[in-house]
């Protein structure tokens, strides 16, 4: 148990490495090995990196190779593929793990005879950053006990490792194994055949999403044991029967109902799941999958769409899904019904993970958010006539009242949704749906006897549930948009809640006014039965939308019909989608001018311009959320952008090239004169011929060899609206490219900028350039210039940190990202690494140590900085080594040590990890105190987890962002260590220095607080609850230290704590006669470390109607829940602003956190309109039932 609990910690730790650090990472326990009977004496490799120097070393004649410290084959291997091939060839099993970064090589059948690598389930396969590599190419590798890593190698297009089974070793107790591929070459694929064999056992290969990229198209369909199909290219039509596997995408759209039942033998898709826009009404075509693999980048793998007659979907056998997204498993608009009862959610994801709640969503919704609605009850059938001895008189004056109510409802029902108050909704409804019972009066004037007033009265009250019941069913409607109804744009009846636009919606829709909300969206679509006349003389006076608007599969050749439409607002989130209108010509919106939306335009395949010749992104400013994107893509082959819109769609910092899916043409300029500077274009005319005084350029600029002697025309040129192309010259610079600001690409699957054969060319400052659009992932390539070019990195730099800054892959030159690949560590650019301050080994041991910098005062180690078992230094030696070392840049591990205390580094005040990189001082097994007393700041992710550690040692640690790196959010997690383990005040008061840091991630942040020995160091008053209790408490506390338990008979000592700021501890109130919590108007955080129990917990407060922390700000937790109300006053359940005001202040993007009596704020909220309209129904009743039973009495 004790081995499996280190081995989990160490496969945690493996997400905080970075890949400069992926030789070490998880490094198999060298002992383990020493001690595996597979070991023969002989058969040792103890170096770590196969190269000439080490070659000697290695034991070439043994089929079992032994590695304590891992193989490495990498920049510093300098054997060529017959040397590798001749070393390797008797190799068939490797016990430890196996690094091959960096190497020149171009596939590994050097390794043609390995069938087996053994890292005991705990070490890595590490395939990283190997430019020239193609394919794996271990075709005998079979056996892998390693977690598998293939990433970053920019030109693999296949694994071919046909036969690999990640398979638990024999030789190991953790027993779970992780597979990823990502960041390889855009056509990086993975056959059927090797992901069947990934999936054989229980292994992980959807850890943080990052297994991407997709499947081989399949050549020979019959070495599969089942038959499997490949649909990448055929239709379901044309489908064949009878398969078992499926490969591509299974897309189910409109037309293809009929065909679904080939489908019903279908086990496991190598793909997506898409059904959508079609007219079924169930799933149970699929009852057989089992499983959906997709590595498909951003892609939901099941999605199921606008499917109107949906009612039904279950997936009785689905078992497992493979996905690259955080909500895996979304169904959005379709039919109602899956809505109102949580059965259709949650069948899906309890077959998945019902831990994982966030992997299936309807409409937005967690399974858990969607309640079951009441069905409407139908209008009662009146009873058959009987005598009745009432007055006929007084009925028939009731009679009359009645129908006048039901003629008004009918007129009151239609508009009163948008600015009616809710008691005359309510009684409008209730009148319109007790129009069965008038009918009463009819009865009564042709002679025949009246319905007595007991079977009226039960008619009533029937009448009354009726209403009730429909108002639940409206309740549950398609995701809405709340902060419509708090714009004051939007005005009483200029709302339209239906969201389809058709037939059935029209007379709910505001035609009159100039700006319409909608707070489910307009949806225009195969549903919208109106001709063009009919939406255009609907649209007429909408200027304005504010909403989401989605135009999909619809009938119409534009949408013309918002010819006086200026403006959507989205509030910067929501879409306007016009997709799949396979009749669609152009988008047609000419008065459209404003836009604050994401927008997505695709799939229209006849469109061949968008004529939106005014539209600009423009940020809404009534919302937070900032970023815009614009996508338009899979329309027409002759799909073409003005530049005058691309102009206006890239006026301010939109995302046009998000997932490389803007792609189209730009159209030819027919008047330049409209334009504000001159534009040129060149797709009619030749350089030569070229105008000068060109500010902007329309179509790609292509420079060859004859065009040399023109290029001082384009001195002038800011914006070039195509690719840039420079080929074959012998042009030495790029100086005429001065003022070029942007060059804006939608060319499909070409670079944006490049620069190829140009010998002479050897300096390339575009000192201008700001932006680039681009459908590629390297939208910059320079290739076989002057060598000059990749002398320096500063060309490249310029280029990158113009328009790529975060994105290093965009800019390369040969080959090669902008560092070269002895620099690209940021380190060796840090001016605080100086020349002969480096440590470029990574474990500190004997055979390392006069490569350690011992003089230096700062140390800058790019591999890191290790201390682990195979560091066979005493204490002694450690201490002279590291006494000058006061500031370590890079990574510090210290694991799987023996040392009682890491005293050796008692100078070190900073260790600088560009806050990506790790502090981890993790399974030391004799460690009780790190005792690292200089320690000041710190800018890593700090992991101190499973050793015997009682108590930190670190006085003055704090967590504090990197001077020289961008990203700036830090971790800090502590657990599995002593079961005495102590924090003390002052640590944890240091590690909330700044607000950002987190420590509560995955809720593994454990152990206690330390007792305060004196309390008078700290500058605010601090007092020890733990020792006292709140009665001996003393007044004017700040600081508490322990869990603050109020119970009964301490009401009257409350008034102590309104001093209180911050408890370090948890805070509980149960079973007091307290009314409120107006004593703790001053507490700012919460902060506790107490496994498995609440922050905050108020329970069995039967007095208690007031509840709230005006000034809480953070609270610390190991729990899911950690604020829970529970069992108080039911006057807290009758306001959700209670609820509202805490999770505000501590988790408003986290609404779990925070539940009163078992319900999230919303679902408080939801509750107590509930329970106000059923008053209101009883009112109305009531009102009606004395109105009549007076009237009965006179």
């Amino acid at each position: 148990m004790f081995l499996l609990q280190l081995s989990l910690l160490l496969i945690f730790s493996s997400v905080f490495v970075s890949c400069q650090n992926a030789s070490d990472t998880d490094p198999v326990d060298a002992k383990r090995i020493y001690d595996d009977p597979r070991c023969l004496p002989g058969c040792f490799f103890t170096s770590i990196t196969l190269e000439k120097s080490t070659l000697k070393l290695f034991p070439s004649n043994c089929s079992t190779v032994c590695a304590p410290y891992g193989l490495n084959i990498g920049v510093e291997t300098d054997l060529n593929e017959t040397q590798m091939t001749e070393t390797l060839k008797n190799v068939k099993n490797l016990v430890g793990s196996l690094t091959i970064m960096r190497a020149k090589f171009k596939s590994c059948k050097f390794f043609e005879n390995l069938e087996s690598v053994d890292c005991y389930n705990t070490g890595s396969l590490w395939m990283i950053m190997n430019n020239n590599m193609t394919e794996i190419g271990m075709t005998s590798l079979t056996n892998l006990s390693c977690l598998f890593h293939v990433t970053h190698n920019n030109n693999l297009a296949r694994l071919n490792v046909p036969k690999l089974i990640p398979v638990q070793s024999q030789y190991a107790n953790y027993s779970q194994l992780n597979v990823e591929f990502y960041g390889n070459s855009d056509d990086f694929c993975v056959t059927v055949e090797e992901m069947m064999h990934f999936t054989t056992y229980d292994t992980v290969i959807d850890r943080f999403s990052r297994t991407t990229g997709r499947y081989c198209e399949v050549s020979n369909t019959t070495i599969y044991p089942q038959k499997t199909c490949d649909i990448h290219n055929t239709t379901l039509e044309n489908l064949d029967t009878g398969c078992v596997n499926l490969v591509g995408d299974l897309v189910i759209e409109e037309g293809d109902e009929d065909f679904v039942e080939k489908l019903e033998s279908v086990e496991t898709i190598f793909g997506c799941l898409v059904i959508s826009g079609t007219n079924l009404t169930n799933t149970n075509f699929l009852g057989k999958l089992q499983k959906v693999m997709s590595i498909t980048k951003t892609k939901p793998t099941i999605l199921v769409d606008y499917n109107p007659n949906l009612t039904n979907v279950s997936f009785p056998s689905l078992k497992r899904i493979l996905s690259t997204v955080n909500d895996p498993v979304q169904f959005n608009n379709n039919n109602q019904d899956l809505l109102r009862d949580p059965i259709h959610c949650n069948g899906i994801l309890n077959n998945l993970n019902k831990d994982a709640p966030w992997m299936v969503k309807f409409d937005g919704k967690v399974c858990g958010d969607i309640k079951i609605a009441a069905s409407p009850t139908p209008a009662p059938v009146p009873a058959s006539p009987v005598k009745d001895n009432s007055s006929n008189g007084l009925f028939y004056i009731i009679a009359l009242i009645f129908e006048f109510a039901f003629m008004l409802s009918n007129s009151v029902r239609d508009k009163s949704k948008d600015y009616h108050p809710p008691t005359i909704q309510w009684t409008a409804s209730l009148f319109f749906f007790l129009h069965p019972f008038i009918s009463f009066h009819i009865v009564f004037l042709i002679g025949k006897p009246m319905i007595s007033t007991f079977k009226f009265f039960i008619l009533l009250l029937l009448g009354a549930s009726t209403v009730f019941a429909q108002s639940s069913t409206d309740s549950s409607s398609t995701t809405e948009d709340k902060r419509v109804y708090s714009d004051k744009r939007c005005l009483p009846g200029c709302f339209f809640k239906s969201n389809i636009l058709q037939n059935s919606s029209l007379k709910l829709f505001p035609t009159n006014c100039s700006t319409v909300c909608a707070p489910f969206g307009l949806h225009i679509g195969v549903e919208t039965d109106l001709n063009e006349s009919q939406m255009t003389e609907t649209l007429k006076n909408v200027k304005n939308l504010v909403g989401s608007l989605t135009i999909m599969r619809t009938k119409f050749k534009s949408c013309n019909f918002f010819e006086k439409l200026e403006y959507i607002d989205c509030y910067n989130k929501g879409t306007l989608r016009i997709i799949m209108n396979s009749e669609m010509t152009e988008v047609g919106m000419t008065n459209l001018n404003r836009i604050s939306c994401i927008v997505e335009i695709a799939n229209n395949a006849n469109m061949v311009r968008l004529n939106i010749p005014n539209v600009t992104p423009f940020f809404s400013k009534n919302a937070n959320f900032s970023l815009l994107e614009i996508e338009f893509y899979g329309n027409s082959d002759t799909f073409c952008v003005t530049i005058e819109e691309m102009m206006h769609l890239s006026e301010k910092n939109t995302i046009l090239d998000r997932f490389g899916r803007t792609t189209g043409k730009y159209c030819e300029v027919t008047d330049p004169t409209t334009y504000p500077a001159k534009i040129c274009d060149v797709r009619k005319t030749s350089l030569e011929n070229l105008d000068t005084g060109c500010v902007n350029i329309g179509g790609d600029l292509i420079i060859e060899g004859k065009d040399e002697g023109y290029v001082q025309k384009l001195e002038s040129v800011e914006n070039i609206y195509g690719r840039l192309q420079i080929s074959g010259t012998n042009l030495s610079n790029t100086d005429f490219l001065g003022k070029l600001q942007k060059v804006m690409s939608i060319t499909k699957d070409k670079p944006t900028i490049q620069m190829d054969n140009n010998h002479a060319l050897s300096d390339v400052t575009l000192p201008s350039l700001k932006r680039i659009l681009s459908t590629v992932v390297n939208p910059v390539v320079l290739n076989n210039n002057s060598q000059e070019l990749l002398n320096d990195p500063v060309y490249c730099n310029q280029i990158s940190n113009r328009i790529a800054r975060d994105e290093p892959q965009k800019v390369k030159f040969d080959g090669k990202i902008c560092t070269p690949e002895d620099d690209e560590d940021p380190m060796y650019s840090d001016s605080r690494c100086l020349p002969g301050c480096f440590f470029e080994y990574n474990i500190l041991e004997t055979r390392s140590l006069k490569l350690f910098p011992t003089n230096c005062s700062t140390v800058c180690a790019p591999l890191g900085l290790h201390i682990g078992i195979e560091t066979d230094l005493t204490d002694k030696q450690l201490n002279t080594t590291l006494k000058n070392m006061k500031n370590l840049i890079g990574s510090l591990y210290i694991s799987r040590t023996s040392f009682k205390n890491a005293k050796f580094l008692a100078n070190l005040e900073t260790v600088d990890c560009y806050n990506i990189g790790t502090f981890q001082v993790s399974m030391n097994s004799k460690m009780t105190e790190a005792e690292l007393t200089s320690l000041t700041n710190v800018s890593c992710m700090i992991d101190i987890s499973g050793n015997l550690l009682y108590r930190l040692g670190m006085p003055k640690m704090i967590p504090a962002p990197s001077p020289v790196a961008n990203y700036s959010q830090l971790a800090i997690e502590f657990y599995g260590n002593s079961e005495d383990f102590c924090v003390t005040v002052q640590e944890m008061t240091n590690f909330m220095t700044y607000d950002d840091t987190l420590i509560d991630r995955f809720d593994r942040t454990v152990g206690t607080y330390c007792e305060i020995s004196n309390t008078s160091t700290f500058p605010q008053k601090t007092c020890d609850i733990g020792k006292t209790g709140l009665k001996d408490l003393d007044t004017g506390c700040v600081n508490l230290r322990g869990d603050l338990l109020i119970g009964p008979g301490e009401e009257n000592f409350t008034q102590k704590l309104e001093s209180v700021e911050i408890v370090f501890g948890r805070l509980q109130i149960t079973r007091t006669n307290l009314t409120n919590t107006n004593f703790l108007g001053k507490l700012t955080k919460v902060m506790s470390i107490t496994k498995n129990k609440p922050t905050i917990q108020i329970d069995f407060n039967t007095f208690l109607v007031n509840a709230t922390f005006p000034s809480l700000k953070r609270i610390l937790s190991t729990v899911i829940n950690p604020v829970v109300f529970n069992n108080n006053s039911q006057e807290l359940l009758k306001s959700s602003s209670f609820c509202y005001g805490i999770m505000n202040n501590v988790a408003r993007s986290q609404p779990w956190k925070v539940k009163f009596d078992g319900k999230v704020c919303e679902d408080v909220e939801k509750a107590i309109v509930k329970d106000k309209s059923s008053k209101r129904v009883s009112s109305v009743f009531f009102l009606l039932m004395g109105t009549f039973l007076g009237m009965i009495l006179l």
